[in-house]
């Protein structure tokens, strides 16, 4: 874990020259908070200048199913993997839509009343 949160901060500001460490967020003397200074950092590596492409592929859907197979924590029927949770939940709010707190919905419904257009959101 510490030696990739210290790679992230020498690539997110050191390199960027961005606030790094507890510089991030950088308060007056009287302790007031002063804008902060973040970096960020975006990187494309080519997976064939390290080992064939296929061998990647199948090494990552082996650690992903290793993962997944993990022991699991008592009383948890499942192990996620990064961003499976909201990939999942994308894929259902586009099936079944995206629900509106009913406090929005009825200002939303006033407000196309006040102009003349039509409500089209239930």
């Amino acid at each position: 874990g510490y030696g990739l949160a210290l790679w992230v901060d020498i690539f997110c500001a050191v390199l960027s020259g961005a606030a790094y460490a507890d510089l991030v967020y950088p308060k007056t003397p009287d302790g007031k908070p002063l804008p902060s200074k973040i970096g960020h950092f975006f990187g494309a590596w080519r997976v064939d200048a390290f080992r064939p492409l296929e061998e990647f592929k199948a090494a990552m859907d082996d650690l992903q199913r290793r993962l997944k197979n993990a022991p699991k924590a008592e009383g948890q029927a499942r192990i996620y993997i990064h961003g499976e949770k909201e990939y999942e939940e994308a894929e259902r709010r586009a099936r079944e839509g995206i629900p509106l707190n009913p406090k929005v919905a009825a200002d939303l419904r006033a407000i196309a009343e006040e102009l003349g257009v039509e409500y089209g959101l239930e």
